[in-house]
């Protein structure tokens, strides 16, 4: 009975800050705006680009956190841990292809422009790379252009994905 009377205080006491205003509700819509597109003309052409050339079983995710992909293998402290998890966290790929039997990612593309010739760019690419290929996920980058040739595609997805008729997947 002492628990339920616990249990009911502690949703009225709830429910009460939600009413105040003082629970996790957004009441200023200038709080948050729409960004835009979701893919930049590039990538949006890449993507379709892709679309033609992959086989059924075969899904394409755009832009994937790297925390969503991979995650810290060894756990020295709770804080070195959530170190490299931030560092995955705030960085994506471009694209992730995926087996669509089992949502398991057979491999991150990155398509770079210009952007990435920096060296702060070339810096995050290389975290990039080295992250990925460590837990054994294969990154093929691409360089954006107005124009991708399907056997080229297919070609260079080959170390993912074995484009034939119907999906079949080399291991990677």
């Amino acid at each position: 009975m002492a628990v339920l009377l616990i249990l009911g205080k502690s949703l009225e006491f709830a429910i009460g800050r939600r009413a105040a205003g003082t629970g996790p509700t957004v009441k200023n819509s200038d709080k948050f705006k729409r960004t835009g597109a979701l893919l930049s003309p590039a990538e949006l052409k890449f993507y379709e680009a892709l679309l033609r050339v992959l086989g059924p079983g075969v899904g394409v995710a755009p832009k994937v956190r790297l925390a969503d992909l991979i995650a810290p293998a060894r756990r020295l402290s709770r804080s070195a841990w959530q170190r490299d998890f931030n560092k995955l966290a705030m960085k994506h790929v471009d694209f992730v292809l995926f087996d669509k039997r089992n949502g398991l990612a057979l491999g991150a593309i990155e398509l770079d422009d210009a952007s990435h010739l920096t060296l702060a760019a070339g810096i995050r690419d290389a975290f990039k790379d080295e992250a990925l290929n460590s837990a054994d996920i294969r990154i093929i980058r691409f360089r954006a252009r107005s124009f991708y040739g399907e056997s080229e595609l297919r070609a260079e997805l080959s170390g993912i994905w074995i484009p034939r008729e119907g999906p079949e997947f080399r291991e990677v």
